[in-house]
């Protein structure tokens, strides 16, 4: 292969320029390409490039096109030595490919989206986390549809981390977390693809995003009680919040418990693997759950099958009819603004607070944290802390045991102070 750079002297614009031609011979055969039009007298024919202006003189622009003349040089050899590294034979698709700007792929590099499908393909998660997956996929790709960033592994760098930050938590007003899992899930498929030699890249790394603890919520004990004893006089929302309640008693999310089918509960202990983990745990579950699987025997599956957001929305609507309005205190993150905001209980539950209700309620309860997290199916601590409420009586009860020394009644002093005395100059 053969590159060859030269004016085109028979040839004009109407401006009277010449054009610039990059001619490439591959096997016989050439293939050309215009790089600018100049003037004939700005062009150099020894050194195949364009002569700067005299002093006093009009710019001619001739930093730009020798720039791209240098670089067309400098990024053609690399592509030959590339495809002669990865015993790849130069073709003329390769050359029009480089040419027309595109990433050239060779030897045993994978373009990126169909790398990152091929990554999604072999992700061995459960369905609905599957899903998560899938969902930060398709969020990368309407960034570079938006914006026209151009995704390719050369280009996530720190400035496109600013550039995503920006476009996640300003243009679409996204919350932190969603950032900071964003970069994450994007920093797993790059780790992947650097592993199986798609790419040599390793600006990803320098990434580093720190979730912000959400505030946890939960039920105190006179809540969950006021909420299970509730006649709602509603079969919608009566079996809406028995499922709540069943998940408050049991610590099982939304997806097990809609897994949930007669096999799994023998002698009053569940007994599954959980869909997110696929761990398998045992539960023995307490009375209240018992009472509220035999409200349901005899049925199909032992509890009542609703959609997830469905149950969020009518949850939230029996806590309002059950007078649960304590105001909620928590900071919001949307925008990457620590906002404070306080909303009645009712206005914040969802399927998710049963779990989380669970876990307070069990260790606040018997104090055995290890079984608290064996039950809940935790095993790191800093998740147990995302989960785990603090109770307030407990919390007034020891705080009224502290201090106690302090003497409650005030004496003033017992001589009383000397007068003062004026002084002379």
């Amino acid at each position: 292969m053969n590159l060859r750079i030269y004016l085109h002297e028979d040839k004009k614009t109407l401006e009277g320029k010449h054009p610039v031609k990059a001619e490439i011979r591959l096997e016989g055969k050439y293939i050309k390409k215009t790089i600018a039009n100049v003037n004939k007298s700005d062009w150099n024919p020894k050194t195949r490039r364009m002569k700067a202006p005299r002093t006093g003189a009009k710019d001619n622009g001739h930093e730009s096109v020798n720039d791209r003349l240098n670089n067309l040089e400098s990024g053609l050899n690399e592509l030959v030595l590339k495809c002669q590294t990865n015993r790849v034979p130069l073709t003329r698709e390769i050359i029009l490919q480089f040419l027309s700007g595109e990433r050239v792929y060779s030897g045993k590099e994978r373009p990126f989206w169909v790398a990152y499908q091929d990554y999604l393909n072999s992700v061995n998660v459960a369905a609905k986390t599957k899903q998560n997956y899938v969902l930060y996929h398709t969020k990368l790709k309407e960034f570079q549809q938006e914006t026209g960033y151009l995704i390719d592994y050369s280009t996530i760098t720190p400035a496109f981390n600013e550039r995503y930050k920006n476009y996640i938590l300003q243009e679409k007003k996204l919350g932190w977390n969603t950032y900071a899992t964003a970069t994450r899930k994007l920093k797993h498929f790059m780790n992947w693809s650097l592993k199986m030699e798609f790419h040599n890249e390793a600006s990803f790394r320098k990434f580093s995003v720190t979730e912000k603890a959400p505030t946890v919520i939960s039920l105190t004990t006179e809540e969950l009680n006021r909420l299970y004893n509730w006649d709602f006089k509603n079969e919608r929302l009566n079996k809406a919040r028995d499922l709540f309640c069943f998940s408050c008693f049991s610590g099982l999310s939304f997806t097990d418990m809609m897994g949930l089918n007669h096999d799994h509960i023998q002698n009053g202990t569940v007994m599954k693997y959980r869909q997110k983990s696929k761990k398998w745990f045992e539960i023995p579950l307490p009375e209240p759950a018992l009472e509220i699987l035999e409200k349901y025997a005899g049925k199909f599956k032992p509890l009542p099958r609703i959609s997830s957001q469905k149950l969020n929305e009518y949850i939230r609507e029996c806590a309002k009819d059950a007078g649960l309005d304590r105001p909620v205190i928590y900071l919001d993150y949307t925008g990457g603004r620590e906002t404070e905001i306080s909303e009645p209980l009712y206005d914040v539950l969802s399927s998710h607070k049963g779990r989380k209700t669970f876990i307070t309620q069990y260790y606040e309860d018997t104090k055995d944290y290890a079984g608290t997290k064996a039950n809940a199916g935790i095993s790191q601590d800093k998740t147990m802390r995302r989960y785990m409420g603090r109770n307030r009586n407990q919390a007034r009860e020891n705080m009224n045991k502290a201090f106690t020394g302090i003497d409650k009644k005030r004496k003033g002093p017992e001589t009383e102070s000397p007068e003062r005395e004026d002084f002379v100059i």
